[in-house]
């Protein structure tokens, strides 16, 4: 799976799969009860990308209807036992960037600032070529930065 890959090459620890966890999540960060489904974009009917089989319409109607039915009570039941849901399409995968700062983002609300900003920073390092541009990208990932303060002021 290419999120796999992802989170190995950037570092990102805490995650298991195959969890018996209610709609089989494809990761779970246990410690931060954070619960990833990858949905395909054909089972799960992207609103983006979908496309309707013309034979057979009224079976995959109700089929990939059923699907959606199923994913919102399994992210009901998931938050109601204390679990945070996070849904990413297929169709997303095609910028890895964006669907781990998706992530990140996810778990930078659970473990706090400071944990997200070290990955933001594993993440960005390759490709970053100043720490200006390692800030921005941080920034753009909703973290507050003002814990790095080190010269008095209000911010960076």
């Amino acid at each position: 799976m290419r999120l796999v890959g992802l989170f190995r090459g950037r570092g990102i620890t805490g995650w298991r799969r195959h969890q018996a966890l209610p709609g089989k999540p494809d990761f779970v960060f246990s410690a931060e009860r954070l619960a990833v489904f990858v949905d395909g974009c054909f089972w799960h009917g992207c609103p983006r990308c979908f496309v309707k089989p013309k034979q057979n319409a009224k079976f995959w109607r109700e089929k990939i209807g059923g699907n959606q039915k199923r994913d919102r009570r399994v992210a009901r039941q998931l938050r109601a036992d204390g679990w945070s849901v996070g849904r990413i399409r297929e169709c997303r995968l095609k910028r890895p960037e964006a669907s781990l700062r998706r992530i990140l983002r996810m778990l930078g609300r659970i473990r706090g600032h400071l944990k997200i900003f070290a990955y933001v920073v594993t993440f960005v390092t390759p490709m970053a070529t100043s720490i200006r541009q390692n800030i921005a990208i941080a920034r753009y990932c909703g973290v507050d930065l003002k814990f790095l303060n080190t010269t008095g002021s209000d911010g960076v």
